[in-house]
């Protein structure tokens, strides 16, 4: 049986005018990330990696290459197509929580299903089992300046995978933790992932942490390797 893939990279390259030169930063780059899948991208500032995730989100376009998402080239998608698919099939979680200050944290999971449809009662479910399920429910009323560091990633995480996507894209998603606290909320993102089958391409600089996933990969010459 035939491994199914929620995201797939092909032959992506990507570069940038620096006054009369030539940025290269991706060149014919591919990925393929199964269901259920963790993947960890590694290396030093600067090499593209935020870039490649940008891509890989729809929030940015390829100069060339397919951007293949639960089956369907994005590639050439237009600005609808790719936002409803952003919505519908991709999380997104980032060094900083960027948890809206004035609300709950209920509040803030609720909040992106109803941008997305939901009424507001089954928003209010859904949030309240998604933090209960990440360990929350007794500060699901607090809001972001109440919480600590890894609560607040916590809450991050649930926003992430309240609608149910199929890809998770995380950037340094423990970035601002300490190393303990880094720890806690990268074995629940994980265990997250693996026990809903979310495909995870997350970008890291902790190795320690990186070896726990089930694959390495990293930017050489602009393509992706593994390691």
């Amino acid at each position: 049986m035939s491994k199914k893939y929620s995201l797939e990279l092909q032959g992506v390259s990507k570069s940038y005018k620096q006054g009369k030169e030539k940025l290269v930063i991706l060149k014919n780059a591919s990925l393929q990330i199964a269901e259920g899948e963790v993947v960890a991208f590694v290396g030093p500032s600067g090499s593209g990696k935020t870039t490649l995730l940008q891509i890989a989100g729809l929030l940015d376009g390829a100069d060339s290459g397919k951007i293949i998402i639960n089956g369907q080239d994005y590639a050439k998608a237009g600005d609808s197509a790719r936002t409803k698919t952003r919505q519908k099939e991709i999380g997104f979680i980032y060094q900083f929580h960027h948890l809206l200050p004035e609300f709950s944290a209920l509040e803030n999971i609720i909040i992106p299903q109803m941008i997305g449809g939901a009424k507001k009662k089954e928003a209010a479910m859904r949030a309240h089992e998604v933090l209960k399920f990440l360990g929350l429910a007794q500060r699901e009323k607090h809001r972001p300046s109440e919480l600590s560091g890894g609560e607040q990633q916590r809450v991050a995480i649930a926003r992430a995978i309240v609608n149910k996507p199929s890809i998770l894209l995380a950037d340094e998603p423990t970035g601002n933790l300490d190393p303990h606290t880094a720890a806690i909320v990268f074995g629940l993102l994980l265990e997250t992932a693996r026990s809903i089958g979310l495909s995870v391409l997350m970008v890291t600089h902790n190795m320690d942490l990186a070896k726990k996933v089930d694959r390495i990969v990293t930017l050489k010459d602009g393509e992706l390797v593994e390691i």
